[in-house]
């Protein structure tokens, strides 16, 4: 997250990304690694997001576990079938 004012960053957090570019307001966008947000409200611009690192990680690690349990329905298949 990251408060700016005219061009100066007042807040960042820990792990916030120094330079972004900010084309279009109130619309995600994309600039690199990082996906975010910023709107800006009385003059002070707010800017959320992540890292697409950690978002292609978590998106990884949801699709081994769709392919554990579809391999382990299809190993089941035939023992439901006999009994």
């Amino acid at each position: 997250m990251q408060l700016i004012e005219d061009g100066q960053i007042l807040y960042a957090s820990e792990h916030a990304p120094l330079e972004l570019k900010t084309q279009q307001p109130s619309t995600p966008q994309t600039d690199g690694d990082w996906r975010y947000f910023a709107r800006t409200v009385n003059d002070v611009t707010i800017r959320v997001g992540s890292s697409l690192q950690l978002i292609h990680a978590d998106v990884g690690r949801i699709d081994r576990l769709v392919a554990l349990a579809a391999g382990l329905s299809c190993l089941s298949l035939p023992y439901s079938a006999i009994g």
